[in-house]
């Protein structure tokens, strides 16, 4: 064993298939293929470069400093980690399997340090005894997950391997600090292995079946404590388009959760994961106690990268207020679209209970029901209506039997675990755990301490706290609304709207307007631009054309009140949305 390596237990698993998981696709068996080894990502291939850029490295006149002093260079468990999790450029079997046939980490990382990826320079036998050693884990690790290696796996391998091997060679002459400093940007992000106190156990339950690479390590922003602040989470998934119902149901979940005391998980994404994380922070709002849990977000790229843009007030409450922002990707790891559905699998695996709030047919949220069946996780799903598109996806699970029915958002006693204290930890911002008490030194009332936190939030947070369900903007009627469209107490009170919200709220109470016309003319819009018609844009081209000048508002309903007119459109076969964008089906087109 090398020096420094810390003992570890190698594991036994069974085998299963990532790739199917990821993708809900039944696997492609190649002609002469024993094994069940992945093909290498694309971008793993020689001749494909990787989205995560690093500094060129300092070199001592026309050559790297000396290699051998790569030992030296790195001597910490998580800074191995982060660098091979670098050489990977995320989750990959080939990886993991190496890793398991390792020493440690440590003895891992060295072993790549010492090779050069420069096929056309000379071998020496310190880099020819370094490339055996570097086969000998992967073998011994793939024997003890369960695989049979082919002569195809070791090519393969070694195809892979050489892109690590590229990778790891721009950091290769950096010292520990200037490593530390590059992969925590400077500090001000942390580093969890599964060596660390801090670190979630269940997220260990990828690496019982095969293809499945757990994670190597964890960057994070926030408080790292809020991980293991629940023995068993509950993940709130759903449509970046759903529709009032969805929101609600996302958001109702995520407070009730919240204030039994249970992490609540979700993806940080505009939508469903939005409103849950909101849910969440608005129970800490209203019960600030022990008792009262926290949110965190997943992200599929870097924390660098972390997005949308239009989620960043939410991103800064979730860290302010006891919750984690964090990703299993190097920090300038850009968000590509395969890695959402990786991404997936971590919420699946940190979450107990996952419940779907609103899905459309394809969505990433089933994604993450699938992950999370595979893992024998609890899946609940929203029935919707059937004549609603955003409805399909949860609707067909619990067809499928593959998700039980949520029968209610406000009582989730039947669907969790029994309520129980968080871990106390004070809130970061203006409002410090000395404010519970007076200047005598007596507790403070619940009332009072209720308005002290209200004080230390954003206008955001406070009118989900205040006012999350309040009356319907412009109606004077007591009528109900549809069915699956929500209630009258969906939409904030009147001197919240957003301009672009008025605009479609006039446009609805008008009966000389048709609201989804106004939707089909800033599509149109869009077009003339050469814009893509994204719910962004649109909002853009509706508070252009009645409120030029005016400042846009971070309010969630304006984007609720567009997808549901989006959603109705499309249901007519008016429009058709591919990658988040709006396009206009030509009549003769939709006629058919």
């Amino acid at each position: 064993m090398a020096a420094g390596c810390p003992e570890q237990k190698k594991p036994e698993f069974e085998r299963s298939d990532m790739e199917q998981a990821a993708t809900g696709q039944p696997e492609q068996k190649q002609p002469g293929r024993t094994g069940t080894i992945p093909e290498e990502p694309e971008e793993a291939r020689p001749g494909h470069s990787s989205p995560t850029k690093i500094q060129k490295p300092v070199r001592a006149g026309n050559r790297p400093v000396g290699i051998q002093a790569a030992h030296l260079r790195i001597r910490d468990d998580w800074l191995a980690r982060a660098v091979l999790n670098f050489a990977a450029d995320g989750p990959d079997a080939l990886m993991h399997a190496s890793l398991l046939g390792s020493e440690c980490p440590l003895d891992l990382c060295q072993t790549l340090l010492e090779i050069s990826p420069d096929t056309s320079l000379p071998i020496s036998a310190r880099q020819s005894q370094a490339r055996t050693q570097l086969d000998r884990a992967f073998i011994q690790g793939a024997i003890r997950w369960g695989r049979q290696i082919n002569g195809k796996d070791m090519d393969r391998f070694r195809r892979v391997s050489t892109a690590w091997r590229s990778r790891v060679e721009s950091v290769r002459n950096w010292d520990a600090d200037r490593l530390k400093e590059s992969l925590t940007e400077g500090g001000t992000l942390w580093v969890l292995t599964p060596t660390s106190d801090t670190w979630p156990s269940q997220l260990n339950d990828l690496a019982q079946r095969s293809d499945w690479a757990p994670p190597l390590c964890l960057w994070g922003r926030g408080n790292k404590d809020s991980l293991i602040s629940c023995s068993k989470p509950v993940a709130v998934v759903g449509s970046r388009t759903c529709d009032l119902y969805g929101s609600y149901i996302a958001h109702e979940i995520g407070r009730q959760a919240a204030i039994q005391g249970h992490l609540v998980v979700s993806g940080g994404a505009m939508g469903a994961d939005a409103q849950a994380h909101w849910g969440a922070l608005a129970a800490r709002g209203e019960e600030y106690t022990s008792d009262a849990g926290s949110t965190v977000a997943v992200f599929a790229g870097g924390l660098k990268r972390m997005g949308p843009l239009r989620n960043r007030e939410l991103f800064q409450a979730i860290e302010r207020h006891g919750g984690a922002l964090i990703s299993e990707m190097h920090p300038e790891t850009i968000p590509e679209g395969r890695r959402f559905l990786l991404r997936n699998r971590i919420i699946a695996a940190l979450a107990s209970t996952i419940v779907v709030a609103q899905a459309r047919y394809r969505s990433g949220a089933l994604n993450t029901a699938t992950w999370g069946a595979e893992l024998g996780r609890e899946i609940y799903a929203a029935p919707g209506r059937i004549d609603t598109p955003e409805n399909t996806g949860c609707n067909r699970l619990i067809h499928q039997g593959k998700a039980t029915i949520l029968i209610s958002a406000t009582d989730i006693s039947g669907i969790c675990h029994a309520p129980h204290q968080s871990g106390t930890y004070p809130v970061v911002g203006s409002f410090q755990s000395s404010d519970l008490e007076d200047d005598t030194g007596t507790a403070k009332s619940r009332e009072d301490t209720s308005d002290q936190i209200e004080k230390s939030l954003p206008e955001q947070e406070i009118a989900v706290k205040r006012q999350p369900m309040s009356k319907k903007i412009g109606s004077k009627s007591d009528k109900e609304l549809e069915p699956g469209k929500g209630s009258e107490d969906d939409l904030p009170p009147l001197e919240e709207i957003p301009p672009a919200l008025e605009y479609l709220t006039e446009a609805e109470n008008c009966p000389h307007v048709d609201p989804e016309e106004v939707i089909l003319k800033a599509i149109r819009a869009c077009c003339k631009k050469g814009e893509a018609a994204t719910v962004d844009a649109l909002i853009r081209a509706l508070e252009g054309s009645r409120f030029s000048g005016m400042a846009t508002s971070s309010q969630v309903d304006t984007v609720q009140l567009v997808l549901r007119h989006l959603g109705r459109l499309e249901l007519e076969g008016k429009i058709e949305t591919v990658n988040g964008s709006a396009h206009l089906v030509k009549q003769d087109q939709a006629s058919h």
